[in-house]
């Protein structure tokens, strides 16, 4: 069965139907500036091997770009993903998003893991599985993450302050988990 036309943008998404890697809404922030969000990829339904996608949750990712306006594909040029995690439909409407657009540039790569310890522990590349996490990447990456409605404008507060004002809280610093474009991963 064909998925349906995707909509005009913008629009409010009630579920996953119509989103598309790369589609991107906007986050605005506590100041006044906007943030911005983007589908990383669409997360399947009943597990890895469901070739239908999840009704309401997909993989979400911050941008590293702040605005005056909304942004446009042509303002997120140069802007690279911050961090991504597994995030509810609701992530985008409660903020007061809605999907904008889409990207026509790929996102860099960031890995986490899977878990910490217990069975095979994998590496996730944005929301991808790709295979057994080596010693080294058990013990330094970051477990992949869930993320609650409001946690992508937490992140975007943060790229915010530090494009405005270079400073940004501890717990928010960068991951060190960017893979370098290139990397064999």
């Amino acid at each position: 069965m064909a998925r349906p036309k995707l909509p005009v943008f913008p629009f409010t998404p009630k579920s996953t139907l119509h989103l598309r890697a790369g589609q991107f809404w906007d986050i605005p922030l506590e100041d006044g500036r906007h943030g911005a969000g983007v589908v990383v990829a669409l997360r399947a339904a009943n597990g890895l091997n469901s070739a239908r996608p999840d009704s309401r949750s997909f993989v979400a990712g911050v941008l590293t770009w702040s605005g005056d306006a909304p942004p446009t594909t042509t303002t997120l040029a140069g802007s690279e993903l911050y961090r991504w995690g597994d995030a509810h439909i609701l992530t985008i409407a409660d903020g007061g998003g809605e999907i904008l657009g889409v990207i026509d540039f790929p996102l860099n790569e960031i890995a986490t893991r899977s878990h910490r310890a217990g069975g095979t522990v994998w590496l996730w590349v944005n929301g991808e599985k790709r295979r057994p996490a080596t010693d080294t990447e058990r013990e330094t990456l970051p477990s992949r993450s869930t993320w609650g409605y409001q946690f992508a404008r937490v992140l975007a507060e943060s790229v915010n302050a530090t494009l405005m004002h270079g400073t940004t809280p501890a717990y928010l610093s960068a991951p060190a988990n960017t893979i370098q474009r290139g990397d064999p991963t």
